[in-house]
This record gives structure tokens, C-alpha cells and sequence, in this order.
């Protein structure tokens, strides 16, 4: 599988996780409990948690999604500038590959994930707090399920960081192969044939294929692990937001 399409994958599971955390939209506000419901109480603490939990989450995945697409977009010109049949149309596409390559730097993003998994982690403490006063109704069957989102995303930002630490990496390499994807187009050199075109390409580019392609089998490797951790959050989430959606009368409590 070519890195365009791993992080093609990687960007859509990213779009998807981050707007699936239930119990936490504007649209479905908790009930605001009376001062003398504790149950309530703790509930609606946890579920501002939960908001929180969800806001972390999104300013992870902003951060790291232009990265991802730029290291795909760099990618896709890669193989596209070694095939003689395109390398004509794919030289074209260098402004847009350029100008997402220079506006990002992958440095910064782990910062992120770390305050994404702390979060979870004040939630859970929170979350095992309101279990110890609950009876065994319908809150101990809310919370269990949240319990299971905020562990799912937990391995999530876990995967997620794995995974740039592998951009971070790497990131030297795509430094090189930038730095020549630009020097051959700036040349603007005159090619009797596509073939001649491509060759020339590829001695501009040659030492740094076979780092990019160890690169590339990497990034493979952590992304199966990512996208299976943002498999298990959906799955956790839509159990919670089926327990949310039952609670009676719509209200926070019985």
C-alpha cells in the first residue's frame, strides 16, 4: 500500500473520530440538576469532562491533519514524477504540494496528545468517583459505557502518538526529497521525451528513495494500529450514546 493511500485512510479515520464522543454536543445539552441532586451533580461534571475530552481531541486531529496530507500530497508527487505518462500533469500539481509541505511542522504535535490523555484520565477519576455513590440503574449503565469511551480514546491518543513520532522521525527525509522535488522543477530544464524527464527525476532523487520507501513501510505499520484504536472508539461511542439517548424522562436522573 502506497503512503498516499495509508494516510488518505489515516485523514478520513481522523475526520470521523474526532466528532463521534457522545454526551458532549450543543445540540443535546445535560439536564441542569437542582443543587440538592448529587447524582445529577456528578453526572454533569463528568459529562463537561467528557466535552472536554472531545474539545482535546479535535485540536489534536487539526493539528495533525494538515501534516498527513501534506506528507501524502509529497508522496503522490513522488510516484507520479517516475512515471513517464504522468509525470507531465503531476509537475503541474508542484505549487499546491509545495505551499502544504512549507505551511506545517510536524514538531509541536505531540503536545496535543499528551493533554488529550489527560484529560481522559481527570474524566476517569471523575467517572469512578460518581460509580462509588450510584445505585445500579440506569447512571451505572451510562457510565460504564463512557467508561469504555474514554479507555478507547485513551489508546487512541496512545496510537495517535505513536504514529507521529514516526513523522517526526521521518521528517528529515521528507525534508531531502522536498528540497529535490524543488530544485528539479525550479531548473525547468527542457526534456525531448517524458522518459528522458523521469530519468532525470530519478538522479535527482535516488539516494532518498530508499529511505523514503523504510518511511513509508512504517508509517504502515503504526497506521494499522491507529485506525483500529479509532475503530474501537466509534464502537464505544455508539454504545454510550445509545445509554445517553435511554436515560428516562430525557433527564439526567430518574
Amino acid at each position: 500500500m502506497s503512503l498516499d493511500r495509508v494516510l488518505a485512510a489515516t485523514l478520513t479515520m481522523l475526520a470521523v473520530v474526532a466528532t463521534s464522543l457522545p454526551g458532549c454536543t450543543p445540540q443535546d445539552p445535560i439536564a441542569r440538576p437542582t443543587s440538592g441532586d448529587e447524582v445529577a451533580l456528578r453526572i454533569d461534571r463528568l459529562n463537561q469532562q467528557m466535552a472536554d475530552v472531545a474539545r482535546s481531541q479535535r485540536d489534536a486531529t487539526a493539528g495533525l491533519r494538515p501534516v498527513l496530507e501534506a506528507v501524502r500530497e509529497l508522496d503522490a508527487f513522488v510516484a507520479g514524477m517516475r512515471d513517464p505518462e504522468r509525470i507531465r500533469s503531476v509537475e503541474d500539481t508542484w505549487p499546491r504540494v509545495d505551499a502544504a509541505y512549507t505551511s506545517v511542522d510536524p514538531t509541536g504535535l505531540r503536545a496535543s496528545l499528551v493533554e488529550l490523555a489527560v484529560d481522559v484520565d481527570v474524566a476517569r477519576v471523575t467517572l469512578a468517583r460518581a460509580r462509588e455513590a450510584l445505585p445500579q440503574t440506569w447512571e451505572r449503565r451510562y457510565l460504564d459505557a463512557e467508561d469504555q469511551v474514554l479507555m478507547a480514546v485513551r489508546s487512541y491518543a496512545e496510537g495517535t502518538d505513536a504514529l507521529v513520532q514516526v513523522l517526526q522521525r521521518h521528517w528529515p527525509t521528507y525534508g531531502q526529497v522536498h528540497a529535490a522535488c524543488a530544485a528539479f522543477v525550479s531548473a525547468n530544464e527542457f526534456y525531448r521525451t517524458s522518459q528522458e524527464a523521469v530519468q532525470a527525476y530519478e538522479v535527482r532523487v535516488g539516494r532518498m528513495l530508499g529511505p523514503l520507501a523504510g518511511a513509508q513501510g512504517e508509517f504502515v505499520r503504526f497506521r494499522d494500529a491507529q485506525v483500529e484504536a479509532a475503530a474501537s472508539v466509534n464502537r464505544a461511542s455508539e454504545t454510550a450514546a445509545g445509554a445517553w439517548a435511554a436515560r428516562p424522562s430525557g433527564a439526567a436522573t430518574p
